[in-house]
């Protein structure tokens, strides 16, 4: 008999065992703590991240004016070459028919 209650007794302390590791969680807190070094070290978190925020934007704008100067230096670009294209067609004989009236060769009769 003394064997089956043991059993059981086991079974239970297993299952505190369980109980106690799932319910909380052990943190160890210093008393002698000063809550406001915890919090200057907050705030001097919070001004470097907006620092790096404010650089991260700056740099941000910066990328976006150089991307706006390097799309209107292509635009200039294509614009000089369709220029030097258009010109180099129309000094050529590829540009097209000529405008003109047509040379006609006078009618002749000839001898059969």
């Amino acid at each position: 008999m003394q064997a089956k209650k043991t059993r059981a007794m086991k079974k239970r302390e297993d299952e505190d065992d369980e109980i106690d590791e799932e319910g909380f969680e052990m943190v160890q807190n210093n008393m002698y703590a000063n809550p406001l070094a915890d919090l200057e070290a907050a705030k001097a978190a919070a001004k470097r991240e907006q620092l790096r925020n404010k650089q991260l934007q700056e740099a941000n704008a910066q990328g976006s004016k150089q991307r706006s100067a390097m799309m209107e230096q292509m635009k200039r670009l294509k614009q000089n070459n369709q220029r030097q294209l258009v010109s180099l067609k129309i000094g050529t004989k590829s540009a097209g028919r000529m405008k003109g009236k047509k040379r006609e060769m006078a009618q002749q009769r000839v001898k059969t």
